[in-house]
């Protein structure tokens, strides 16, 4: 203690502080998302939930099924929707879009027989 008060050391500068002065801030960086979280998973939890409901589904069905706030489902639907691979209809509904038609239809003529794979292929 110093003259009676409680005192802190300034590490930056290498000499005391007094207990009234206000600590600095300290930054921690957020650990990284695990790989299941990250952007291409939560994408594709989303369009496997899409794929899966032929005649639509709703942003907050979409939400609860991939585990994501209502926020960020609506954030990725819209990114993906800007890119013709997902469609909202008319009673915002969300199907899949024109892109992703065309990418399934040009990879299933490109493929080999699903049966002639290995898991490791």
């Amino acid at each position: 203690m110093l003259a009676g008060r409680a005192v802190m050391m300034d590490r930056r500068r290498g000499h005391v502080a007094s207990a009234r002065a206000v600590p600095r801030r300290v930054h921690v960086e957020e650990p990284a998302p695990p790989a299941a979280d990250s952007v291409v998973a939560r994408t594709w939890r989303i369009l496997e939930i899409v794929s899966g409901s032929p005649d639509g589904v709703g942003l907050t069905e979409i939400a609860h099924q991939a585990d994501l706030p209502s926020s960020t489902a609506h954030r990725l639907l819209h990114q993906l929707q800007e890119q013709d691979v997902l469609h909202q209809n008319r009673r915002r509904l969300w199907t899949m879009g024109p892109k992703w038609i065309q990418v399934v239809s040009q990879s299933a003529n490109h493929q080999p027989d699903a049966a002639n794979l290995s898991p490791s292929q």
